[in-house]
């Protein structure tokens, strides 16, 4: 079974979101997906090009990282912007699972728990 989240060394945690970018013109359109919040958010795309073709369908996977001093309870709002020539085109809203209060995760057993 998959995990609702991941946990990294540095004290990130991650969540995997699919991507779906759908370009309804006659001429590829390069893009960006930003985080509007929460604030110091990364995206990581995975096998996400950021460029869709024309009348197609781009589908991929991209990893959202925030780190855990921001995580405020076990779902916290997400609001990613897709951004064309500049300008946010779309505002999507999601959420970001995080770890249980207290959860053991690599980078907290190595320093001795919470």
């Amino acid at each position: 079974p998959g995990t609702l989240f991941a946990s990294f060394d540095d004290g990130r945690v991650g969540n995997f979101y699919n991507v779906q970018v759908f370009n309804r013109t006659a001429r590829a359109i390069p893009f960006e997906i930003r985080v509007g919040e929460p604030a110091g958010a990364t995206v990581t795309p995975l096998g996400l090009a950021f460029e869709v073709g024309p009348h197609a369908l781009l589908e991929g996977r991209m990893l959202l990282a925030v780190s855990r001093d921001v995580l405020t309870g076990p779902s916290v709002p997400v609001r990613l912007e897709v951004v064309v020539d500049g300008e946010v085109i779309q505002e999507l809203s999601s959420a970001f699972v995080s770890p249980p209060a207290g959860a053991r995760t690599p980078d907290t057993e190595s320093k001795g728990g919470l």
